[in-house]
């Protein structure tokens, strides 16, 4: 459901006569709930294409609960900063030892 309701925002690109018909068949099926699992799995290589053909430029999809690790990281990375620097440790020793 979440997926779908995901898909909802980029409708417009069902009137795009430069995407194919095809990718719009599954495009509709991920809408309706109705798409394979294989159809399932690649529907942000599905996505990336059909915003890639609409707007005529390379195009990157990006998932909201992908970034919380970044973010964190990037916390924790200065976190660390900052207690290295009072323990004598320089930024790129805590980077190391969080990371490896």
């Amino acid at each position: 459901m979440k997926l779908a309701f995901a898909f909802q925002d980029y409708r417009f690109l069902l009137d795009d006569p430069a995407i194919s018909d095809d990718d719009k068949g599954i495009f509709k099926r991920i809408l309706g709930r109705t798409a394979s699992i294989d159809e399932t799995k690649s529907c942000f290589l599905l996505l990336t294409r059909m915003l890639e053909i609409h707007f005529k430029k390379s195009a990157v999809v990006i998932l909201d609960e992908y970034d919380v690790p970044i973010a964190k990281s990037q916390q924790q990375r200065i976190l660390f900063a900052d207690a290295g620097r009072d323990a004598g440790y320089d930024e790129h020793h805590a980077q190391r030892q969080y990371f490896a």
